[in-house]
């Protein structure tokens, strides 16, 4: 019987760790401070019952919260579901004003130039 009360105290401690989440991390990273996830999707769909922390930064995704986890961003955390097209190769139309790119990407409903 006190082994069995010795596993049930040792899982309920790692559910209630601490993961880390950085844009400079990677999702097979083992989410520690050291070695932080790269989204935080990632590390919700990992932490059950533990908490994100998230570090300051821009995270490109969506992010479905569908579990108990806690996630908590450091001061200049911003989600955007927005991606960055870079490398495109702009030509200026017949119109002064209307320029061109072709993107290869589907599904495009907005797009975004200079943040405006």
């Amino acid at each position: 019987m006190a082994r069995l009360v010795v596993a049930l105290a040792v899982g309920l401690a790692a559910a209630a760790s601490d993961l880390y989440v950085s844009t400079a991390g990677s999702d097979s990273d083992d989410g520690s401070a050291d070695a932080p996830f790269r989204t935080i999707q990632h590390c919700h769909d990992v932490a059950a019952g533990a908490t994100c922390h998230v570090s300051a930064g821009t995270y490109r995704e969506t992010v479905t919260v569908a579990s108990d986890a806690s996630i908590k961003g450091e001061v200049g955390v911003i989600v955007s579901g927005l991606d960055v097209l870079d490398g495109l190769e702009w030509t200026q139309d017949a119109q002064e004003c209307v320029y061109r790119a072709p993107v290869s990407r589907a599904n495009i409903s907005q797009l975004f130039y200079g943040g405006r």
